[in-house]
């Protein structure tokens, strides 16, 4: 991670993106932490490490997607699905306490154009048991 302001030609942002699931006190998102937040990437450093750590009382489960970043005419964010960065895992489980590192790295080479991303860290609704014979349903929330 680059201390300074300026940006490098590939700059990728980790951003938390959390999805709350359930329909009862279960909507409530997980206790869980990202560090580092933001990461740099260019023809010097072309992948990084984003941690990711279970900090609650529940085991959680995450979906990690990158995606492109621009604004729209209105100054909106737009996010699209690129396949310019390789990130892995793309699905993860944590125990609680437990900590696991996500590997970003470039598909495409440093060009003369600053690009930036960002990576959402998605959490899913908790595992069902297969026993279940509950019908149930699981609602998600998009927390941005």
């Amino acid at each position: 991670m680059k201390a300074s302001g300026i940006c490098s030609p590939h700059a990728v942002t980790a951003l938390l993106g959390c999805l709350a699931a359930g329909l009862s006190a279960a909507a409530l998102a997980g206790d869980f932490s990202v560090t580092p937040i933001r990461i740099f990437l260019d023809k010097d450093r072309k992948a990084d490490v984003v941690t990711v750590k279970n900090d609650g009382t529940e085991p959680l489960r995450f979906e990690i997607r990158p995606k492109t970043w621009s604004q729209g005419p209105s100054g909106e964010d737009v996010y699209t699905d690129t396949a310019d960065l390789l990130v892995f895992p793309k699905l993860m489980a944590l125990k609680v306490g437990e900590d696991r590192d996500i590997r970003i790295g470039m598909k495409i080479p440093p060009g003369a154009t600053e690009k930036t991303y960002r990576v959402f860290i998605t959490e899913l609704p908790p595992a069902r048991p297969e026993a279940s014979d509950r019908r149930t349903a699981n609602v998600g929330f998009l927390i941005n």
